[in-house]
């Protein structure tokens, strides 16, 4: 029996890949930076913009019938809403923060229930239901948090005299 060859890279593809990674190197150290100059308050809105990003590509997948795309998206946003609830303060506010800790685990399960119910024509329909709902209960939660990392750059800007975090 003969072993199958792997398939030899010209010069081109290798000078592609090479450059594919060096980009990708590029992107991850530009990401890094902007995330260690982010203040708190901004880390949370880039959580719930990618939040919001990530449903809606879930979305896109559900309704053109792609279940890998599904997946991943799906499994995106779930680990983006367990980022959320891991970032929550309960010893500066418990009430507030164990409230958000409920709508963060009643995502959870919905996303979850999307990964592991058998993708057919009623579950789609069912699920795409549940990604609108998710994205309207979001809303109001993600403006007001973008109004709060405004006021609170605003705030450092006036009474501390730091310098604006680019983000």
């Amino acid at each position: 029996m003969r072993m199958k060859q792997p398939a030899r890279q010209t010069t081109y593809l290798v000078q592609k890949s090479a450059a594919f990674w060096a980009a990708q190197v590029n992107h991850n150290r530009h990401l890094r930076m902007a995330l260690e100059d982010s203040d708190p308050h901004e880390l949370i809105q880039r959580l719930y913009n990618n939040l919001q990003d990530h449903l809606d590509h879930s979305l896109i997948a559900v309704e053109n019938g792609d279940l890998a795309g599904k997946s991943k998206w799906l499994t995106l946003s779930l680990l983006t809403v367990n980022t959320l609830k891991v970032t929550l303060k309960f010893e500066w506010h418990p009430r507030l923060a164990e409230n958000l800790a409920q709508l963060y685990e009643y995502i959870a399960r919905q996303l979850s229930w999307g990964l592991i119910e058998p993708f057919n024509t009623e579950m789609k329909n069912k699920l795409a239901e549940q990604l609108h709902l998710i994205r309207q209960i979001l809303a109001p939660l993600v403006q007001a948090w973008k109004e709060l990392t405004e006021t609170a750059k605003e705030y450092r800007m006036q009474h501390l005299n730091l310098p604006e975090a680019s983000g």
